[in-house]
């Protein structure tokens, strides 16, 4: 999509969500579409550290490229990542030149256990619009006993690989991120750890470094709705869809174990489950507050800060990237 089409999108999309709006004549912005729910890890942050009974797959190719070909220069970006750690995936650098020839920009969220060199180099070929390296921690200690079967150093060394080939071609793309989640009990002299810890990359090549708030999972990871602020109706079902490895749709990435399936893309379209009746009922419970028997009752995201009715929370990085793009947020972060 061109700027002036994103402009459009946008305006439909907060004039729905505002009005409380059912039938959305327009289609979902960005998806989450998980390349695979695999992953070597049991982080303590991560549902998968529990999760012993979904079935384990990666999207079969011929899936992908029939969701491609739906959203060709439709939508704005796809996340290449959800459940799973996505370099599992084989072809994981043929779903993201698939996606730019498409029109649409990839984002990935890697542990970069994985990410060795040959992995590395051809991930850089094949240019996410952005990487983003899930580490939590700033030292083994800390990270290790969060990261349950990642080790400190081979990861760090990863990431660092990656960011000084990505330096030394001279690469726009990917825009790289280092996200740290930030421990509930974490006092100031901890948060400044990871600070100094960010600071080591800011002549690598980073593009941000992230110290990110937790949140519960739909109430499938530890954490409690914040105190003292109101409910939000979820922005999820205006702007985006979640399709799992096996087709499964779902409203949202916190809907971690499909308990509100909308449909499977193996036998419906994506515009058919976008303004389907399960997702028409699901928007007309949100306006509603009716959450009774919906894992929405016990999820952090319908309870945030806002402005004007919508979460401030990555509002300025959602709308940056969607209009602006990555080249331009970068110039503006390093000025």
């Amino acid at each position: 999509m061109n700027r002036i089409s994103k402009v459009r999108r946008l305006g439909s999309i907060f004039s729905s969500y505002k009005s409380g709006g059912i039938f959305l004549p327009y289609p979902p912005l960005r998806l989450w579409i998980e390349s695979t729910n695999q992953c070597n890890l049991r982080c303590r942050v991560c549902p998968n550290a529990t999760d012993f009974d979904s079935p384990r797959g990666n999207m079969d190719m011929t899936l992908y490229r029939d969701i491609i070909r739906q959203l060709e220069h439709r939508a704005n970006d796809l996340n290449l990542s959800h459940r799973g750690e996505p370099l599992f995936h084989p072809q994981l650098e043929e779903m993201i030149i698939l996606a730019r020839h498409a029109g649409m920009g990839s984002r990935i969220h890697t542990n970069a256990t994985k990410l060795d060199e040959n992995r590395m180099r051809s991930l850089l070929d094949a240019g996410p619009d952005l990487l983003s390296f899930s580490f939590d921690g700033f030292d083994k200690e800390t990270y290790e006993s969060v990261r349950i079967g990642g080790v400190f150093e081979e990861t760090l060394a990863n990431i660092e690989r990656l960011l000084a080939e990505k330096k030394q071609r001279g690469n726009v793309r990917p825009y790289t991120i280092i996200q740290i989640i930030q421990p509930e009990d974490a006092d100031e002299d901890y948060l400044e750890k990871l600070r100094a810890f960010g600071r080591r990359f800011e002549s690598a090549g980073l593009d941000k470094f992230y110290i990110k708030k937790p949140h519960n999972w739909a109430g499938n990871a530890p954490g409690d709705i914040p105190a003292g602020t109101g409910f939000i109706p979820c922005t999820f079902l205006y702007y985006s869809l979640t399709v799992l490895w096996d087709g499964t749709v779902c409203p949202c990435p916190q809907d971690w174990y499909a308990t509100m399936p909308l449909g499977n893309l193996r036998h419906q379209s994506i515009k058919e489950i976008w303004n389907g009746q399960p997702l028409w009922d699901l928007r007309k419970r949100m306006q509603r507050r009716d959450l009774d028997g919906l894992i929405c009752a016990s999820c952090d995201r319908v309870f945030r800060p806002a402005v004007m009715g919508i979460p401030t929370e990555n509002i300025k990085a959602f709308f940056g990237e969607t209009l602006a793009g990555y080249n331009l947020v970068r110039k503006l972060i390093r000025k």
